[in-house]
């Protein structure tokens, strides 16, 4: 007869961490419990990095916490670091790791908030424990409880307000895990953690890491509880920030990314969501660069195939967008939900709405303004253009001929498509040396060609979002609509790529010379310059076909007057540029004398600058005007408008 066996509780918490317990709070914040410990290389595997743990696919941008693995960085770890270090001492910091109860049935999602925590005292063989359970069956913390003779460290321990200090016995703390709900994920530190595993995969390595006893910060928020306000992926992204501010600061596109204070950052994640979401055989994110990490690399397209980078994008949206008082609640329709923006924060003023956030409930309302309105906008311009759609459709041929190649089963090309869907574009060296070379042959069927490169650098890109902006602050002109007027406008004539297509912005053009190129190279170096772009892309308003194709698509009395104030704009756009074409004329005669008029005579010239200002500039003047006049008259002739309608002399 089978005996059944008594009733036994199943242990589900089956990690178990000792160490020093501790929490850290001011009278203000949100509390942070932790535990110092240390693991062997045995228990590295215990710890996960954001990478493995974070789908994309799963993650909305603003839920990024830290994804990317730099290979460059972890292999210097290793091999000049630890595998160096005979004969000296070499230590870590304590890797930062916070514990992460996932979703039910979701690997790769990050729970927002506790369903419930317990929080008891209780006693077990004589000794007493402070007792709190995450979510039931997530994780557990237990302390022992101590008394005044023994211990002068207390913590606040009970359920909701009822919470009372307690002593305890700070180095006995434990955290037990559930492993198939939680995971430890590093916080601060994974290029370290990757750097000790690479040493594992050989034999050599591990003996040199053998004896490592890693210190390790593990972090949870106690108060992140359904029905409250904090938030477990907010305050781990928060304390990421804070972190990684000093010594190391956060680098490149994670600057914005990461960045929770202002509405431009939050309108790039948004339009990197909304693309990550396009995914017709292939993800239209692969479009847009937000992974680079060297700062002096975010503002400019490093990849090839990009149409844009979320820094070219950003910033033009947090000096122009959110800086002018009124133009943001017009474009963002901020007066439509009034009466949300009422209930959110009755002190708030749409009007003067600015690039700093405010609170949650506000920056809900501002989040859904953004999605309807300008992410959209953003979407006609970067992919709506001529060039751009051009571009796409060169990308998704070569995600075609990716995939031939993979059901083909080419496994570098295999080995390719798996590193492009979780959006990684660099590789590490002999490991991946087949995938570099499927990349390059890639890069080669979706590269842009060389006759429309202009409009993939930064600085047009500005003028172009810059222009968008400027016609959205017509009346009566949404964000959108300014969009495609913007689009329309310049594909009928800038940027029409077809046969017989003129050159409108070539370094060759005498009117585009020392203004927006300097000896073919691109003039990026003052505000002025920035300025000239946009104004000699609006200036095209004056030519009645472009004006008719911006128009096109407004109805009866509206398409008259955006059409009037086009050409307003134009003008006034024209005159400018031509007027910053005569100052740099001139600027130019008088900094490169020996060009212009032989040494001989520019040696005479820089004594007579020394004895005749006045006589000077007037020789300066009367040899820059035939140069200006015949830059002027193709300008003008470009425009389809008389020169004295574009410039008149002071």
């Amino acid at each position: 007869m089978t005996t059944i066996p008594g009733k036994r509780p199943i242990n589900r918490f089956t990690k178990i961490y000792q160490g020093s317990f501790g929490q850290f709070k001011t009278s203000d914040s949100f509390p942070t419990q932790f535990l110092l410990t240390s693991l062997t290389v045995n228990n590295f595997d215990d710890l996960t990095t954001a990478s493995e743990v974070m789908d994309l696919e799963d993650y909305q941008f603003d839920e990024l916490i830290q994804r990317d693995i730099d290979p460059e960085r972890v292999r210097d770890i290793a091999n000049r670091y630890l595998a160096k270090g005979k004969d000296r001492p070499i230590f870590f910091p304590p890797l930062i790791v916070c514990v992460a109860l996932m979703e039910a049935g979701e690997a790769t999602r990050i729970k927002p908030q506790y369903d419930s925590v317990a929080s008891e005292k209780v006693e077990e063989d004589g000794q007493e424990y402070l007792v709190s359970l995450f979510d039931t069956d997530g994780f557990r913390v237990r302390l022992p409880v101590a008394d005044a003779a023994h211990s002068d460290r207390s913590v606040p321990w009970g359920e909701g307000g009822n919470q009372t200090p307690h002593r305890y016995y700070a180095y006995a703390g434990e955290l037990a895990l559930n492993p198939a709900r939680a995971k430890l994920v590093v916080l601060d530190g994974q290029h370290r953690l990757e750097a000790l595993r690479l040493l594992t995969k050989s034999q050599e390595g591990r003996e040199i890491v053998a004896p490592v006893e890693l210190p390790v910060c593990i972090v949870w928020p106690p108060g992140a509880q359904v029905g409250r306000s904090e938030n477990i992926t907010v305050d781990f992204r928060e304390l990421f920030i804070t972190i990684n501010s000093e010594p190391r600061k956060v680098s490149g596109h994670f600057l914005i990314l990461l960045d929770d204070k202002r509405h431009s950052a939050m309108a790039v994640r948004e339009l990197a969501d909304a693309w990550k979401g396009e995914s017709q055989g292939w993800r239209r994110l692969h479009l847009l660069e937000w992974n680079t990490r060297d700062d002096e690399r975010t503002a400019r397209r490093t990849r090839g195939f990009s149409i844009t980078t979320i820094s070219v994008v950003s910033e033009v949206l947090k000096a122009y967008l959110f800086e002018p008082t009124g133009l943001a609640s017009k474009l963002l329709e901020l007066r439509s939900v009034e009466d949300e923006f009422a209930l959110a924060d009755p002190n708030f003023n749409p009007d003067g709405v600015s690039d700093q956030r405010r609170g949650p409930a506000v920056s809900q309302v501002m989040r859904e303004r953004l999605r309807s309105t300008v992410v959209p906008a953003l979407t006609i311009l970067l992919r709506g253009l001529p060039p751009y759609a051009q571009q796409e459709a060169r990308l998704g041929q070569a995600f075609a001929r990716l995939k031939e190649q993979r059901e083909n089963r080419n496994l570098a090309f295999t080995s390719l498509s798996n590193h492009l869907d979780r959006f990684t574009y660099e590789y590490d060296g002999d490991a991946n040396g087949p995938v570099q070379g499927a990349y390059a042959d890639f890069r080669a069927w979706a590269k842009v060609p060389s006759e429309q490169d202009v409009f993939f650098l930064s600085i047009f890109q500005q003028g172009l979002l810059r222009m968008w902006l400027r016609v959205g602050a017509l009346r009566n002109v949404s964000a959108i609509e300014a969009a495609r007027i913007t689009t329309d406008a310049l594909g009928a004539f800038v940027a029409d790529t077809g046969p017989g297509r003129t050159v409108y912005l070539s370094p060759d053009l005498p009117y585009c010379q020392r203004t927006l190129w300097r000896r073919e190279k691109v003039n990026i170096g003052s505000d002025w310059a920035r300025l000239a772009w946009s104004d000699v892309l609006i200036a095209t308003m004056v030519r009645k076909d472009v004006r008719d194709a911006a128009v096109a698509e407004l109805d009866g009395e509206k398409r008259i007057a955006v059409a009037q104030d086009l050409e307003t704009m134009g003008i006034t756009s024209a005159r400018r540029y031509a007027a910053r074409l005569w100052e740099e004329t001139l600027r130019e005669t008088r900094n490169n004398l020996g060009e212009h008029f032989g040494e001989e005579e520019a040696g005479r010239l820089r004594e007579l600058r020394k004895q005749d200002l006045q006589a000077f500039e007037a020789v300066i003047t009367t040899a820059s005007k035939d140069r200006f006049k015949v830059a002027l008259q193709m300008f003008s002739n470009m425009l389809q408008r008389r020169e004295d309608e574009l410039y008149e002399p002071a």
